[in-house]
């Protein structure tokens, strides 16, 4: 009697464990076979602006590898659809069409440059597909944007300079700027900024971006004795501005925008380093310098340390900016849990209500939807081009 009652028990235990081991093996194939979270990565990893576009798709590829190894987003892979478009306008053109057309991506990482950009905006706006500038030059905030933008807005760079100026009781500032798209916006702007003090003058050049000297704009913003000079431009060509200002021995100081925060252009300026040369840029880039009351240090060096351990180089303000795009994206992509492309309009709706969201760039992110940067001016800091190195500024 004991023996069929034990076996009738263990009978119905049997059962009920191959129930249950039925239902996770079920379960574990339906989270394998769900469709994966595509993302699409329109970025300059090679031509002129490789400098910038290596290393931020470096940090996009750390972040899907950290997200994909923690299981995914709600059960779901993430799936980087990259395309280099070798820092080329048409390039970047047709990476854009495929993104959107074949590839039906849920949102987009890129382009980097204000120009290429600029190239595949009406694309993106017509297929209401939500997009990641990682130019910080490239307009974002206008009715009805798809785009959002990674680090403060340029003319934050700007201002922060001449408010300073201002505190010195600076009167007289040079500026040069490079005649392509970036540099038409940063002439525009600074010379409104300029504007809004009016015992200031600004006395402005303009080269070409292909221009291996620029002496005599140089010479020619001398002869007005300034007290400081400004550079807008971005990679090689402020290389050559900063080379030719040391060769002509001035002795003023130099700003330029923190497009410019990288090691290549410390080793474009290596031989020719100005004494005082400055740039706005993340608390990332000096974290090291940081406190450890600094409530988001354990953030960055989580990253500068994850991104050493991959790759066996130092991360740059390029790969935080670009890890820092796709954690947004992540974050909202986790909330909404988009069916697909035509979802992507709800992944704009919800990062225009993030706030207080922590980031590797070294501030808090507050988006709107008349703010799509989530950054400030309060969100840059004055680093120094320093023997080789970048610190924070001791003004």
């Amino acid at each position: 009697m004991r023996t069929k009652r034990f076996l009738k028990m263990l009978g119905v235990f049997i059962t009920a464990y191959l129930v249950v081991i039925m239902v996770f093996m079920v379960s574990l194939s339906q989270a394998q076979t769900k469709e994966p979270i595509r993302l699409g990565i329109n970025l300059e990893v090679t031509g002129n602006a490789a400098w910038a576009g290596e290393p931020q798709l470096r940090g996009l590829q750390l972040l899907a590898e950290q997200i994909n190894q923690a299981g995914g987003i709600n059960g779901r892979r993430v799936e980087l659809v990259t395309y280099d478009n070798e820092t080329n306008v048409e390039k970047a053109t047709s990476n854009g069409k495929k993104l959107l057309q074949r590839d039906k991506v849920v949102a987009i990482v890129g382009p980097g440059v204000n120009a290429q950009c600029r190239a595949v905006n009406s694309d993106v706006q017509e297929a209401k597909i939500t997009s990641y500038s990682l130019s910080a030059s490239f307009p974002v905030n206008f009715k009805d944007s798809y785009w959002f933008g990674a680090f403060p807005d340029f003319t934050t760079g700007i201002a922060k300079f001449f408010d300073w100026f201002h505190s010195m009781r600076f009167t007289r500032i040079a500026q040069i700027c490079s005649t392509d798209s970036s540099g038409q916006d940063w002439h525009n702007a600074s010379i409104k900024i300029a504007q809004t003090y009016p015992e200031m003058q600004l006395f402005s050049e303009r080269f070409n971006v292909n221009d291996l000297d620029v002496t005599p704009q140089l010479t020619n913003l001398k002869a007005n004795n300034p007290q400081a000079l400004v550079v807008g431009s971005t990679g090689k060509s402020c290389g050559v501005v900063i080379k030719n200002f040391y060769q002509m021995g001035f002795k003023i100081p130099a700003f330029t925008g923190q497009g410019n925060i990288s090691q290549s252009f410390l080793k474009m300026i290596a031989e020719n380093e100005p004494e005082t040369m400055v740039l706005p840029g993340s608390k990332f880039v000096v974290s090291q310098d940081l406190p450890d009351s600094d409530p988001l240090k354990p953030l960055m060096k989580k990253f500068a340390d994850d991104f050493k351990k991959k790759y066996n180089k130092e991360a740059d303000n390029y790969g935080a900016v670009a890890y820092d795009a796709g954690r947004v994206f992540f974050e909202a992509l986790k909330a909404i849990n988009p069916s697909g492309a035509e979802d992507s309009g709800k992944l704009r709706d919800y990062i225009e209500k993030m706030k207080n969201f922590p980031g590797v760039f070294g501030a808090y992110y507050n988006f709107s939807p008349q703010d799509h940067r989530g950054l400030t001016k309060d969100a840059l800091i004055f680093i120094q081009a320093k023997n080789g190195k970048f610190s924070l500024w001791q003004k």
